[in-house]
This record gives structure tokens, C-alpha cells and sequence, in this order.
């Protein structure tokens, strides 16, 4: 799943293939009889999308997403027709899913510390074989089997090389600037704090630690919420601004105070002298300031916020005291001073957060920014939804439903940023009505509930994993999500009996 989407394709083959060539036909309806509700509970998951074709109109989009969505069938009739593994084999299975992930982890880094000839715009494109989402999810179910094999294990030599392995993960995951990745973590140390103050196991000393670091968890939200959607939202005020009316050339300020864009907390768009701007760009760098950078904006933009971001006005003497790294810096699209020298990082993330929401609060428009043009997808899918709420569009007509959508809403968002929900329970919604999304809330947890396995230590761990993923992203959209999805749910599901055995020996 980490290293190839060719050999995830492959691998379902090859598991059609040792299924079949398995025979033992009473066997397997023998286990099919044993898992029957939980295979149709799961199995329903790709029976619906055949269900939605009644009210479909593009049968071409309706089919390349049910080919995608093959494996929610297959990977519960080859699991739950099939015997459990044994012990053994079953954490040999997690030991290569971890070393897998390990090492397209590592990969990455290699790409990141320039040991490739691929071109990278985003830290995010360090990831060359899945989607950095879907790589962090990845991530996220390895640190939860590294501990997994911590309390199993009796070997020393063993346990240090998971720990090793656990830190490693999570620096991944703050280097490539996984929020969802550290929320899921940060998410899964809660519920696992909140379990043991409730447990019996726990003396009052550690449930009084408990508590605090419950509190202190609680403390840190409401902070980082008031970061990101309170302070970052603020007003400028005026009256502690230095309004400038002529630049030392003679030329004319001008005041957009409408705009209420800031940098390092400076107004970005007060003293403005274009005019000067780009006649002292052209002096620096032989081009306009209206020409675009190779991402497609003008370099003014950059260039004023840059500006600001120092607590400079906005003129040719600015632009003049500006160093050449400076120059090359906003030729390439950076807009802070900051950003120059100390670029990534979970502080610069959440920084930008914050910048985006504000952006967005006062602009209206998300193009470009991951975080805020979400808000316009679930803005976009609770429209859609509302409009059809019982039958949804069908399992063919989502693109089109929102492309409509968008037209109708007006959206300021760019063509090609006009993208889905990126929320699987919305996706659901949309193409299936509400029904449609209580099935996929259903079909999650009926398998936890039905098999009572909150006891069981890895597949509660992955399903808060999906769960809490499908909140900010289609996971069962594309090929490498839908694999993770189905695959490891089911063979958790299947194999969980496992999970309780003996001590692992290395």
C-alpha cells in the first residue's frame, strides 16, 4: 500500500488467485455462514454504490467509481470465507505492513534531503507513491502496531527498535505537516488517558496524573481553537497604524483598508505606492512586477506582503533595501521574512491556519489554501445535500452535482480547485441521501459492537484511525484509501482473536 499503487492492484489479484485456487468450497461456506452478518454489513458498502445507479445519469463516472470501490466487496469475502491466520503468520502480516511503511517513510527523506531529481513545491510532495494523506494514515496505524508489539514483546532488543521506530513516525509526521496525523495521535492519547482514569487498574496517584494531563490536553485545545478561528480573525485597528499619504519619492500612498490581510501582525495593504513598487522591481530584477512567478501569481502579491511582513511601507526605497536572497525569496513565492530561513514545521502549519481562515473569513476566497477551501467543499456538499437529502445525485452524478453546485453558490473558488467534499460522510450523503450516510456511520461500527471489540487494542486503534479521517477526507475515493480501508479493517477484523495470544518472541 505504501510503495506502489500498481502493486496494491497486484496484490488483490493475487489474493483473487489463491482464494480460488484454494477450492475447499464447503470450507468457505462454512466460514461465509459464521460471518454472515458482518460480511453483509461490509459487503453493503460497495452494494449501495450498485444501489445508487438508479437515479444515475453519468454511467461512465458511475462505473470507474465502483471498479475503485471493488475492494469494499472483495476484501470481505476473501477474509470472512477464508480461516483466520494463525498467531504467527498474522504478525508477520503487521510486521510487514510497519516495515513497508518504514521504508517508504524513508524514501521520502531521501527525496526531501535531495537524493532525487523530483521537483518539490510542497513538503508534502516528498511522498512519490501515494498521497502524503493517505502516507500519514499509513503512519498513524504503524505507530499504533509498533506499540501493539511493545507490550507483546519480551525482548529488549526488540522494544528498543520499535521505540525507535515510534519517534521516527512521529517526526515524519510533523516534517511533512500532517495535522490530521498529529490530531489522530494527540486524538488516540486522549481516549486512551480517559479509559485509564475510568479503569480499575489505575491507583488514585495515576488517575490524579490522569486528570491533569486530561486538563492540560483540554487547556491546549481551547487555545489552539483560539489561535486559529478567534485571534486570527481579529480586526485591524486603524487608529495604531501610521497612515502614510507621500513617499519619499513624491508619489501618492495608496490605503485599501477594506483589505484586512496581515503579515507578522502588519497591515499588508496600507501605504501602497504600485506605481514605484514596480518601477523599483524592474530596477532589481529586469522584470515587471505584474509578470507571474512559476506559481502562477503576480509577483506584487508576494512582494507586498514581504514587505509587510518586515513593517515596511510599501515603496521603491523598501523594495531598494531589500538583499538579493530577499529578491530570489519572493521571485519564488515566499511572502514572509520569517519564512526565509525557518520554513516547515508544526508552528509555520498552524501560522498558516491561521492566515488561510483569516483569508478566507474576510476574502471569501479559498483557492489554493488546503485548509479553508474544505469549509467550501462541506459548504458546497451540505448544499447539494440539502437539495436531495433522501435520494442523493446517485453514484454517477456526484461531479456533476457539484459542478452545478458551485455555479449556483457562486463560489469564488477556482475551476480547478472545485473539487469534492473531501468529508466521507458528506460524500456519502450526497450520493445516497441520508440514509446512505447513517449506512456508512453504521457499517463502521457494527463490526466493533457486534464482535465487542473494545477490548481489543489494534482494531479500536485503526477504526478511531478511519473514522476520524473520513472527517476531512474522502478515504473511500481513491485506490490507496479504499485499499487501507478495506483491507486492514478486515483483516484486524478477522485475525483479532490473535491479538490476545502469547508473548511475541522477537
Amino acid at each position: 500500500m505504501p510503495l506502489s499503487k500498481f502493486g496494491m492492484s497486484m496484490g488483490q489479484f493475487f489474493m483473487a488467485g489463491g482464494w480460488l485456487l484454494s477450492g475447499d468450497w464447503e470450507a468457505k461456506k462454512k466460514q461465509f455462514s459464521e460471518h454472515k452478518a458482518i460480511f453483509w454489513v461490509l459487503a453493503g458498502l460497495f452494494l449501495i454504490h450498485i444501489l445508487g445507479l438508479w437515479n444515475t445519469s453519468d454511467f461512465k463516472y458511475a462505473w470507474s467509481d465502483i471498479r475503485i470501490k471493488a475492494p469494499l466487496l472483495l476484501m470481505p469475502l476473501f477474509f470472512l470465507t477464508m480461516p483466520a491466520l494463525t498467531v504467527t503468520q498474522y504478525r508477520n502480516v503487521l510486521k510487514v505492513v510497519m516495515a513497508a511503511v518504514l521504508v517508504s517513510t524513508l524514501i521520502s527523506f531521501g527525496i526531501y534531503l535531495g537524493f532525487s531529481k523530483r521537483v518539490i513545491h510542497d513538503i508534502r510532495d516528498i511522498s512519490p507513491f501515494i498521497s502524503h494523506i493517505r502516507l500519514a494514515l499509513l503512519v498513524c496505524t504503524s505507530m499504533s502496531i509498533a506499540i501493539y508489539f511493545i507490550l507483546k514483546t519480551s525482548s529488549v532488543a526488540f522494544k528498543i527498535a520499535l521505540l525507535a521506530a515510534l519517534i521516527w513516525f512521529f517526526y515524519f509526521l510533523v516534517l511533512i505537516e500532517s495535522i490530521t496525523g498529529l490530531l489522530i495521535i494527540a486524538g488516540a492519547i486522549f481516549i486512551l488517558l480517559v479509559y485509564q482514569l475510568f479503569s480499575k487498574k489505575s491507583n488514585a496517584f495515576l488517575k490524579g496524573a490522569f486528570v491533569v494531563l486530561i486538563a492540560a490536553g483540554c487547556w491546549m485545545s481551547s487555545q489552539l481553537f483560539d489561535f486559529l478561528f478567534v485571534k486570527s480573525i481579529e480586526p485591524i485597528n486603524f487608529d495604531k497604524v501610521h497612515i502614510g499619504i507621500i513617499t519619499a519619492m513624491g508619489n501618492n500612498y495608496n490605503q485599501y483598508k477594506e483589505k484586512q490581510d496581515i503579515e507578522n501582525g502588519n497591515p499588508v495593504w496600507i501605504n501602497v505606492c504600485e506605481y514605484e513598487l514596480d518601477r523599483a522591481w524592474r530596477a532589481r530584477t529586469g522584470t515587471s512586477a505584474y509578470d507571474k512567478n512559476a506559481n502562477g501569481y503576480q509577483h506584487l502579491y508576494p512582494l507586498v506582503r514581504f514587505l509587510a511582513s518586515k513593517g515596511e511601507n510599501k515603496d521603491a526605497a523598501a523594495v531598494m533595501k531589500l538583499s538579493n536572497d530577499e529578491i530570489k525569496a519572493i521571485q519564488s513565492g515566499i511572502a514572509n521574512v520569517n519564512r526565509m530561513h525557518h520554513q516547515g514545521g508544526v508552528k509555520q502549519r498552524l501560522d498558516d491556519l491561521a492566515w488561510e481562515y483569516r483569508s478566507y473569513y474576510y476574502n471569501g476566497n479559498a483557492t489554493g489554501q488546503s485548509f479553508t477551501q474544505r469549509l467550501e467543499f462541506w459548504k458546497t456538499a451540505a448544499y447539494i445535500f440539502s437539495k436531495q437529502p433522501f435520494t442523493g445525485v446517485g453514484t454517477g452524478d456526484v461531479n456533476e452535482a457539484f459542478k452545478s453546485a458551485y455555479n449556483e453558490l457562486h463560489s469564488k473558488l477556482d475551476e480547478k480547485w472545485r473539487l469534492r467534499s473531501h468529508n466521507q460522510y458528506l460524500s456519502f450523503a450526497v450520493a445516497f441521501g441520508v440514509f446512505g450516510m447513517f449506512y456508512l456511520i453504521f457499517a463502521l461500527f457494527y463490526p466493533f459492537l457486534a464482535q465487542k471489540l473494545w477490548g481489543n487494542y489494534l482494531y479500536s486503534a485503526f477504526l478511531f484511525i478511519a473514522v476520524f479521517s473520513m472527517l476531512s477526507e474522502d478515504t473511500l475515493e481513491t485506490q490507496a484509501g479504499v485499499t487501507f480501508f478495506a483491507f486492514l479493517n478486515c483483516f484486524l477484523l478477522r485475525n483479532a482473536a490473535s491479538e490476545s495470544v502469547e508473548e511475541v518472541k522477537s
